[in-house]
């Protein structure tokens, strides 16, 4: 077990995506089977980067990173919330790092499980 601060590592791993490129990810999170797709727009929106996120079903989120299209990199302060497993009810949260270079983005991304709420 990997733990960050108050929360468990769940998964790690870093990705090479073209703009609007899905990224799908499956895991198990407390027992939990867990889907994320993962988008980096190249809409900037006509505003700072941002994170959206929407659920596709009660265990499959959709999440797009818009205009996070900086060579120098961009990263999520902390662990953003992502909701709740079905089982135990302890909070499934991530972060993530993109760097643009030429026309590729280098994205570290993390899911962590946390404390019950």
């Amino acid at each position: 077990m990997i733990k960050i601060g108050a929360n468990e590592l769940i998964e790690s791993h870093t990705f090479l995506a073209m703009d609007d490129e899905e990224i799908y990810l499956e895991t198990v999170v407390d027992d939990w089977p867990l889907k994320i797709t993962l988008i980096l727009s190249s809409s900037k929106n006509n505003g700072p980067p941002s994170i959206n996120w929407v659920a596709l079903s009660e265990n499959h989120a959709k999440i797009t990173f818009n205009g996070w299209s900086n060579a120098s990199g961009i990263v999520t302060p902390s662990p953003v919330h992502l909701g709740m497993t079905d089982t135990t009810h302890r909070k499934v949260l991530f972060s993530a790092c993109n760097q643009r270079i030429g026309s590729i983005n280098r994205v570290d991304f993390q899911v962590y499980l946390g404390e019950k709420a």
